[in-house]
């Protein structure tokens, strides 16, 4: 089972949404993972059909992340230059490290990694929650 990865701008019934296109086509949700930082949403599906989901859900419009792409929140008090160094560091090779959105406590980040795994333990360390891992 692997995570779809949906990023959008938060709205009231968003998630209904979501799984009303997933429901509709006869794709399972087995676990959810949401939350929202300033305006934007992040919602992160365990699913079985990965690449049925991400089709479905990027016909409707919605963006869906990539595989070797993390989503994570970091508190104000941490340093994302720090955070980033472990990561390459510990062989995760770091690619693109974007801010998605901010509010007054938490940022959100998106970051192409070439060894998820790597990426999540440093993460898990460091005490960085993470949507995707």
């Amino acid at each position: 089972m692997r995570a779809v990865t949906i990023m959008a701008k938060d709205r009231m019934g968003l998630l209904a949404d979501i799984s009303y296109i997933l429901g509709k086509s006869k794709i399972y949700i087995e676990g959810v993972n949401a939350g929202v930082v300033g305006e934007q949403a992040i919602i992160s599906l365990e699913i079985k059909d990965n690449e049925k989901a991400r089709k479905m859900l990027e016909k409707s419009g919605y963006d869906v992340t990539g595989e070797k792409t993390i989503v994570f929140k970091i508190g104000k008090e941490k340093n994302i230059d720090e955070l980033k160094g472990k990561m390459q560091n510990c062989g995760a090779r770091v690619g693109a490290l974007k801010l998605i959105s901010t509010d007054n406590e938490d940022s959100l980040y998106l970051a192409e990694v070439g060894n998820t795994k790597k990426a999540q333990r440093v993460l898990n360390e460091m005490n960085v929650f993470c949507y995707n891992c």
